[in-house]
């Protein structure tokens, strides 16, 4: 991350932006948690606990009335230095081979021996930021701070992806049946927008931040299966059965307006206080570079020999646009900061978002096209696919502080938690969105001096809930339902450096200062050359 004020502001903030934007993303899905991650350099290291004690060019996303309350103009970027992300679902594969399927249900009930535990273990991407803000206007007093900010930002502030795969072989001697899976889901959101805010007087400021927001989540599916046929003694190949390959490909791509509105109260005394809400999302169907579209991709083989006269080949592949739409719901954030002195800030967080429901694809153009055209696909080879997105309502807490040391060293810390707004998970004849509630921790510690701040921190936290596995027909329990839940855990661990981009900034003004030096020297060359001519063609 970095933290820097700066007066040649527009050249060097275009330096930090095309650094910024080369830096790679990767996502998770995640449709129903709000704050999977915590995001701003100072509201890190205090777990979020921001909207009162907002005091930089994050308070566009924490608390867009704080803008008036920070000491200058500023850009502030984050990035983080090391990240490990860990997703366990137990029993999360069941094979779909007759055989297996037989064999399981006989030997250990629903699911069976051959159920395979998915994990995934990776680095990931840390939510990136990038905002910039200027203080403009008269001075609430003699001395004092503006009235006026304007503010830009790029914020990446939802980001999840996963990548599982496992593949499964009969221990029967007599048997060649195997199957192999893999399923990978990416979730990225992608904030844009401008902020403004206008302090009252010392002690009240309002402000409003307007996103654009492009919303990208995206499911591949790949599945082979092969089943032995043992029963004709005719076949004439050393191995027949059946063999079926499926692929499947889900994009969806949905913009949104956010708006945001903030108010920060700073009486007299050590207390603030601070408010944000934030109105249902507005679909939008094209802004500017984005789009809102869906698209399916699917593709199905299968080959079955038995050395006899019922040998076939099934084949199917074909594309669809899909008609989708996505919305976030309102959401209130209360926040009350308590600080005594410059050396001492403690926040508390209340969140609050509202229920919502909607249809993320609208319609069914794989039964439709069916319906008209027999060759076509028959159905969704992925039935794993969540069509209808119910959110229920969920609070969350921050909780965090800073205590400055001395004028060198500041230790910022708290905790936060990250409670899913999915229904429970459900014996279901369809498929469910995975419910998982989180808790976290983070701890950080800043070195400040002549002007550079520097921050080391850590930030980790653990999730547990809830994800519907399908298991296959044939070890339905008493529900008579395919999908069932399973046990979801994951945990999280991040390392963050604030201050290490800042003599990148810094020399870039440098840069700067020297390209306009350079400039000036050979425009003042340029001036004696064309006068020292001018004074020959006198002469």
């Amino acid at each position: 991350m970095i933290f820097l004020r700066f007066n040649i502001f527009l050249p060097v903030t275009a330096v930090v932006f095309a650094v910024f934007v080369s830096l790679s993303l990767e996502a998770r899905a995640d449709f129903t948690n709000y704050q999977p991650y915590v995001i701003g350099e100072r509201a890190l290291g205090m777990a979020g606990a921001y909207t009162a004690a907002v005091d930089d060019s994050m308070a566009v996303y924490y608390n867009p009335g704080g803008m008036v309350f920070a000491s200058g103009s500023m850009v502030s970027a984050s990035q983080k230095v090391y990240s490990q992300y860990y997703r366990v679902i137990q029993d999360g594969f069941i094979p779909d081979s007759r055989r297996a399927v037989l064999e399981g249900a006989v030997l250990e009930g629903r699911g069976g021996v051959d159920a395979k535990t998915l994990a995934y273990i990776s680095e990931f991407n840390f939510p990136s930021t990038l905002a910039f803000m200027i203080n403009f206007g008269p001075r609430i007093h003699r001395g004092g701070p503006k009235r006026h900010a304007l503010a830009f930002s790029i914020l990446w502030p939802y980001q999840d992806s996963f990548f599982l795969k496992t593949k499964w072989r009969s221990e029967s001697k007599d048997s060649g049946d195997a199957e192999t899976y893999s399923l990978s889901e990416s979730f990225e959101s992608v904030w844009m927008g401008g902020s403004y805010a206008y302090r009252l007087n010392r002690t009240l400021g309002f402000g409003l931040s307007v996103f654009m927001t492009d919303n990208r989540w995206s499911r591949r599916l790949n599945r082979s299966r092969f089943q032995d046929e043992t029963s004709r003694e005719e076949c004439v190949v050393s191995q027949c059965g059946n063999l079926a390959t499926t692929e499947s490909m889900t994009q969806i791509d949905y913009v949104s307006l956010v708006l945001r509105f903030g108010v920060l109260w700073s009486p007299k005394g050590p207390w603030r206080y601070g408010l944000t809400l934030t109105p249902p999302s507005i679909s939008v169907d094209t802004a500017g570079l984005f789009t809102t579209r869906g698209h399916l991709d699917q593709t199905f083989g299968r080959a079955n020999v038995t050395g006899g006269a019922q040998d076939y080949v099934e084949y199917y592949t074909d594309d669809y646009s899909l008609k989708v739409a996505g919305y976030d719901p309102a959401s209130l954030r209360l926040g009350v900061a308590y600080i005594p002195d410059d050396d001492l800030t403690l926040d508390l967080d209340l969140s609050f978002h509202f229920p919502i429901s909607y249809h993320l694809i609208r319609g069914d153009p794989v039964a439709r096209r069916y319906a008209e055209e027999p060759s076509a696909s028959p159905r969704w080879f992925d039935n794993g696919v969540v069509r209808e997105i119910v959110r229920r309502p969920v609070a969350n807490i921050n909780v965090g502080g800073e205590w400055r040391i001395d004028t060198h060293w500041t230790i910022r810390g708290g905790a936060f938690t990250d409670f899913s707004s999915a229904p429970d998970v459900e014996f279901s004849q369809s498929p469910q969105l995975t419910k998982v509630n989180r808790i976290g921790s983070t701890l950080s510690i800043s070195f400040r001096d002549k002007g550079y701040d520097m921050t080391v921190g850590m930030a980790g936290s653990f999730g547990y809930g809830q994800v519907g596995v399908f298991r296959p027909d044939a070890v339905r329990g008493a529900e008579d339902a395919p999908w069932e839940p399973a046990t979801y855990m994951e945990r999280t661990l991040y390392v963050f450096v604030a201050g290490v981009q800042k003599a990148m900034s810094k020399k870039a003004k440098e840069l700067v200062q020297k390209a306009t030096e350079q400039q000036r020297i050979r425009r003042f060359k340029k001036t004696v050359r064309d006068e020292e001519k001018d004074e020959e063609i006198e002469d």
